[in-house]
């Protein structure tokens, strides 16, 4: 399935649930924006071609898990628009799984401003720009990229300020090394010191 005309139901405060999620291509510029109740009783599971015509699309819903899948989608950043922002605004958002993509580079992909979030970054990221995750208040960024990616945390949006961000144990000095005198240079961590209490999809 392709997807749905904008908007199609925007504001619809009483929808919970929506089957087929899995099977849009192109979901739809805010399609489901400001469905308050949708996803508080499901996990939003993706498998998206581009992030053009997406802006929005699950702005202001209650999804607590967030998986992308995109094995041929480069870019969350389209058109170098910064319009993309489909998770936007997703307060019950706790844990987005980003690692089945081929993502290259992260931006305006939006989130939560409130909930206890865990972020896991592809293998194939070199570039975050300078609002990859805009009104994210996470906890943990996993990036599993071996090489550090081109960063921007001094300003906007690139990191939370209290957050760590846990990248490969063996890449480890290298990204203290790229990141020397930056903000998030004390937060980087490897991923063998995740507390147990975290767990995610790729594991």
């Amino acid at each position: 399935l392709p997807g749905y005309p904008g908007s199609a139901f925007k504001n619809c405060t009483s929808l919970t649930t929506v089957i087929g999620l899995e099977n849009l291509t192109n979901p739809g510029t805010a399609s489901f924006q400001g469905c308050t109740n949708l996803g508080r009783n499901q996990d939003l599971v993706l498998n998206i071609t581009s992030g053009d015509g997406n802006a929005n699309t699950f702005r202001g819903t209650a999804f607590k898990t967030v998986t992308l899948h995109a094995p041929n989608m480069t870019s969350l950043y389209p058109n170098g628009s910064g319009q993309f922002y489909m998770f936007y605004e997703m307060n019950e958002l706790q844990k987005m799984d980003l690692s089945d993509t081929k993502l290259t580079e992260i931006g305006s992909l939006g989130g939560s401003s409130d909930a206890r979030q865990i972020i896991v970054v592809p293998d194939t990221v070199t570039s975050f720009y300078w609002d990859a995750f805009a009104n994210m208040k996470c906890s943990y960024y996993i990036i599993l990229a071996t090489s550090p990616p081109t960063i921007n945390s001094d300003q906007h949006y690139s990191f939370y300020s209290n957050s760590y961000i846990y990248v490969p144990d063996a890449a480890l000095t290298d990204y203290q090394t790229a990141r020397s005198g930056n903000k998030c240079e004390p937060r980087l961590k490897a991923i063998s010191e995740l507390p147990s209490t975290v767990t995610w999809a790729t594991q």
